[in-house]
């Protein structure tokens, strides 16, 4: 929402977080830094991982039923560690703060580090459970390199 590292933000968001936060109330091609209403690209334009484009299926998602995300991105730097930071509120709770290793996302879609520069694209389905609870979500997704740098930004804000 692409081979390595955006892995790392949009399989973080399908793998690495529980699939119950993955419930999106719109879905939408990310196209120059947003999906729809509920992804905001934060990444800085220095910052080494590029989404070209993001969708998600069914659009919009719906309970019960698989989302599937498909992601093409640009990364212009090797990269051979580091981590993925979740954090998601749910009506301003915090009900989900996590960091994992990229290596570890990696892995979930039989690829692994070091991840040399590519331009590639991946595809992901994870289930939404049927009892996901409604309301007002928000949170972020940052990924970071072997040497803490920021590789890619995600803001989130949606409704169940």
């Amino acid at each position: 929402m692409k081979a390595a590292v955006v892995l790392v933000l949009v399989v973080t968001a399908a793998v690495a977080i529980p699939v119950q936060w993955l419930e999106l109330e719109s879905a939408k091609t990310l196209q120059k830094g947003r999906l729809g209403d509920v992804y905001k690209n934060c990444s800085k334009s220095t910052d080494p991982l590029h989404i070209i484009s993001l969708t998600l299926s069914p659009d919009p998602p719906e309970k019960g039923k698989n989302l599937t995300i498909s992601v093409e991105y640009d990364l212009t730097e090797e990269v051979t560690g580091g981590e993925i930071k979740v954090n998601i509120k749910y009506d301003s709770i915090i009900p989900y703060d996590k960091t994992v290793d990229i290596c570890d996302v990696l892995k979930t879609v039989n690829l692994s580090c070091p991840i040399k520069p590519v331009q590639s694209r991946f595809t992901i389905s994870k289930e939404i459970p049927s009892d996901v609870p409604g309301g007002h979500y928000t949170g972020s997704v940052v990924a970071s390199d072997q040497n803490g740098q920021e590789l890619a930004c995600f803001d989130l804000d949606f409704h169940l």
